[in-house]
Protein backbone atom coordinates (compact mmCIF):
# COMPACT_ATOMS: atom_id res chain seq x y z
CA UNK A 1 0.00 0.00 0.00
CA UNK A 2 1.39 3.40 -0.98
CA UNK A 3 2.02 5.93 1.78
CA UNK A 4 -0.54 8.70 2.13
CA UNK A 5 0.43 12.34 1.84
CA UNK A 6 -0.99 15.01 4.12
CA UNK A 7 -0.21 18.73 4.17
CA UNK A 8 0.85 19.87 7.65
CA UNK A 9 1.60 23.43 8.69
CA UNK A 10 5.39 23.76 8.97
CA UNK A 11 5.32 25.84 12.17
CA UNK A 12 2.95 23.40 13.86
CA UNK A 13 5.27 20.55 12.85
CA UNK A 14 8.33 22.35 14.23
CA UNK A 15 6.52 22.85 17.56
CA UNK A 16 6.34 19.06 17.96
CA UNK A 17 10.15 18.81 18.02
CA UNK A 18 11.99 19.55 21.29
CA UNK A 19 15.73 19.39 22.08
CA UNK A 20 16.80 16.74 24.63
CA UNK A 21 20.51 17.13 25.25
CA UNK A 22 22.41 16.37 22.04
CA UNK A 23 19.31 14.77 20.46
CA UNK A 24 15.79 15.88 19.55
CA UNK A 25 12.52 14.37 20.74
CA UNK A 26 9.18 14.46 18.94
CA UNK A 27 5.87 14.89 20.74
CA UNK A 28 4.16 11.85 19.19
CA UNK A 29 0.62 12.68 20.33
CA UNK A 30 0.81 16.19 18.93
CA UNK A 31 2.26 14.94 15.65
CA UNK A 32 -0.46 12.28 15.30
CA UNK A 33 -3.15 14.92 15.90
CA UNK A 34 -1.60 17.09 13.19
CA UNK A 35 -1.55 14.19 10.74
CA UNK A 36 -5.13 13.14 11.55
CA UNK A 37 -6.32 16.73 11.13
CA UNK A 38 -4.56 17.03 7.78
CA UNK A 39 -6.02 13.72 6.58
CA UNK A 40 -9.48 14.86 7.64
CA UNK A 41 -9.10 18.12 5.71
CA UNK A 42 -7.91 16.21 2.63
CA UNK A 43 -10.90 13.86 2.76
CA UNK A 44 -13.27 16.82 3.19
CA UNK A 45 -11.77 18.48 0.11
CA UNK A 46 -12.22 15.28 -1.90
CA UNK A 47 -15.84 14.98 -0.73
CA UNK A 48 -16.50 18.63 -1.58
CA UNK A 49 -15.11 18.17 -5.08
CA UNK A 50 -17.27 15.09 -5.62
CA UNK A 51 -20.37 16.90 -4.35
CA UNK A 52 -19.67 19.89 -6.59
CA UNK A 53 -19.44 17.58 -9.59
CA UNK A 54 -22.71 15.87 -8.62
CA UNK A 55 -24.40 19.24 -8.14
CA UNK A 56 -23.30 20.39 -11.59
CA UNK A 57 -24.68 17.20 -13.16
CA UNK A 58 -27.99 17.69 -11.34
CA UNK A 59 -28.20 21.29 -12.55
CA UNK A 60 -27.65 20.18 -16.15
CA UNK A 61 -30.34 17.50 -15.83
CA UNK A 62 -32.72 20.01 -14.23
CA UNK A 63 -32.13 22.51 -17.02
CA UNK A 64 -32.73 19.82 -19.66
CA UNK A 65 -36.01 18.83 -17.98
CA UNK A 66 -37.11 22.48 -17.79
CA UNK A 67 -36.39 22.87 -21.49
CA UNK A 68 -38.49 19.79 -22.30
CA UNK A 69 -41.38 21.09 -20.19
CA UNK A 70 -41.21 24.53 -21.84
CA UNK A 71 -41.15 23.06 -25.34
CA UNK A 72 -44.04 20.69 -24.64
CA UNK A 73 -46.26 23.58 -23.50
CA UNK A 74 -46.83 22.13 -20.03
CA UNK A 75 -45.09 24.97 -18.24
CA UNK A 76 -47.20 27.39 -16.25
CA UNK A 77 -46.17 30.99 -15.82
CA UNK A 78 -44.01 31.41 -12.74
CA UNK A 79 -43.43 35.13 -13.12
CA UNK A 80 -46.25 36.24 -10.81
CA UNK A 81 -46.20 36.03 -7.06
CA UNK A 82 -48.62 33.81 -5.22
CA UNK A 83 -51.60 35.66 -3.79
CA UNK A 84 -52.72 34.88 -0.28
CA UNK A 85 -56.28 34.73 0.97
CA UNK A 86 -58.24 37.90 0.19
CA UNK A 87 -60.18 37.80 3.47
CA UNK A 88 -57.14 38.39 5.71
CA UNK A 89 -57.46 41.36 8.01
CA UNK A 90 -55.04 44.21 7.52
CA UNK A 91 -53.23 45.22 10.67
Amino acid sequence: MAPKEAAIDMMAFLKTIHPRGPKFMVDAKRLLRLIEGAEMKASVKADAAELAKSLEESRRENEALRKIVRESGLAASTSGSKQGHKDKRKR
